[in-house]
């Protein structure tokens, strides 16, 4: 099922794989498969899976350029439930999951905010809307001169069995390919309390090496689930300008109970 935005070329779809049984493993996990685009001649490629899978193609306007880097001029897309496991509602994973491109407000006027960028991992059928492997993320621009005020925020709810247990996090990034040094994220975490007021605000800097493709970074600060019914909440920031320039893309962001979880 695809739907168009009244008057901008943005799409929302949903694709599944149905089962046609309740045998177990009597249909796929997953398959490719093409949709075309309500009103047009796009062919959209993407994953369905068993669970279903929603995405959100914004074909309007180029991602932000940042860095010297040349706006990309290519369709960007972004899965909505990449956080839904097929083992769902059996069985849910203790480690929480974040798209950092699904940040509050992503979606602007009915268009994805231009800090989304969009990455394809190969184009073997020659279609432009083939989106059978991509990564999306979000775009930090932290070069000198810059206004660095923007804040990506997001929010981590946990479940009551984990309301105030101790948390570990996690976040996939890169300094962009073009980076010249090494670059600084900036995570800022605030954990609300109803009780004493905000508490556990602080800022912890995870180095980035320029060269080196998408990896897992620890955030090295060991944290506290927030209480039952409040959020545990998260920014990705650019630091101050004395402390590190560059280009910063984020892919994930982790939060889990388990200390000896590494992220793949």
């Amino acid at each position: 099922m695809a739907r168009k935005h009244r008057n901008k070329p943005v799409y929302v779809l949903t694709v599944t794989v149905q089962r046609y049984s309740n045998i177990r493993n009597s249909s796929a996990l997953s398959a490719n498969v093409t949709v075309r685009l309500p009103s047009t001649s796009i062919d959209l490629e993407v994953e369905a899976r068993r669970q279903g899978s929603t995405y959100v193609l914004d074909d309007s306007s180029s991602s932000e350029s940042a860095g010297g880097i040349p706006a990309a001029k290519s369709p960007r897309l972004v899965q909505l439930d990449g956080f839904h496991e097929a083992t769902h509602p059996y069985y849910w994973s203790p480690h929480t999951v974040l798209e950092a491109e699904m940040f509050s407000g992503f979606l602007r006027s009915g268009e994805l905010d231009l800090a989304v960028g969009t990455e394809r991992q190969g184009l073997a059928t020659g279609n432009q809307y083939s989106f059978l492997g991509f990564t999306s993320f979000v775009r930090l621009s932290c070069e000198p001169g810059t206004v660095r005020t923007r804040v990506f925020e997001y929010q981590f709810e946990p479940t009551a069995d984990r309301a105030g247990a101790a948390a570990f996090m996690w976040v996939r990034a890169r300094a962009h390919p073009s980076s010249q040094s090494a670059v600084l994220l900036h995570v800022r975490t605030q954990q609300p309390n109803s009780d004493s007021g905000t508490v556990g605000d602080s800022v912890t800097g995870v180095e980035l090496q320029p060269g080196v493709d998408w990896t897992w970074q620890r955030v090295e600060r060991p944290y506290a689930y927030a209480s039952s019914g409040e959020m545990f909440n998260v920014g990705l920031e650019c630091p101050p300008s004395d402390q590190g320039v560059g280009t910063i893309e984020v892919d994930r962001l982790v939060m889990t109970p388990d200390e000896a979880f590494v992220p793949v």
